[in-house]
C-alpha cells in the first residue's frame, strides 16, 4: 500500500519527502487507532485561479470506515471516524472538462453529499483537479455511491 499510495501523491503533486513522510506517518496513526489497515486512499483539492494546487483533506478507508484528515499537510491536523454504512441521502455532483472516462489538465469534478440519520444537517464536498477526477470517481463508485439509502 505504501508504493501505491506515494506514487498517487507525487501524480497530484505532493512531492516532498517531508510530505510524503508526514502522511505515511498519519496512515499509521489512524491505522493503529482503529486497529484496521488503510485499504485506499483519495486527497480532496482544487486547483487555484493560477494553477496551484490546494490541498485540503486526505481520505482514509479502511474496511469498516471512512476517515478524514483535515489540514493533512499542517503542523495541526483533525482527523474524523466514519462508520461505512447506507445512510448518504443525496448527491449533487458539479464537473467541468471531465467525461468521466479520462481527467484532462482542465478537469475539474466535485461531489458534494448529504448523510440521512441525522437531526442535523452534515454531508461532505470533495474536490478534484486534473488526473485526480479519475480517482475521485472511482471513489464515488466504490465507497459513496454503495453507501446511498433506499
Amino acid at each position: 500500500m505504501k508504493e501505491e499510495l506515494e506514487e498517487y501523491l507525487r501524480s497530484i503533486g505532493i512531492t516532498e519527502k517531508v510530505f510524503l513522510d508526514k502522511i505515511e506517518d498519519i496512515c499509521n496513526e489512524v491505522s493503529q487507532m482503529i486497529s484496521e489497515e488503510i485499504v485506499d486512499f483519495f486527497v480532496v483539492e482544487y486547483t487555484k485561479k493560477l494553477g496551484e494546487r490546494e490541498y485540503e483533506s486526505l481520505i482514509l478507508v479502511t474496511e469498516n470506515y471512512l476517515n478524514g484528515v483535515a489540514e493533512f499537510l499542517s503542523s495541526e491536523y483533525e482527523i474524523s471516524f466514519r462508520k461505512k454504512d447506507k445512510e448518504i441521502a443525496k448527491f449533487t455532483i458539479k464537473k467541468k472538462d471531465y467525461d468521466f472516462k479520462e481527467a484532462t489538465d482542465k478537469s475539474r469534478l466535485e461531489i458534494e453529499f448529504f448523510f440521512t440519520h441525522s437531526s442535523y444537517v452534515m454531508g461532505g464536498l470533495y474536490k478534484a483537479s486534473k488526473q485526480n477526477c479519475d480517482h475521485l470517481f472511482s471513489y464515488f463508485k466504490k465507497y459513496l455511491l454503495p453507501n446511498l439509502s433506499k
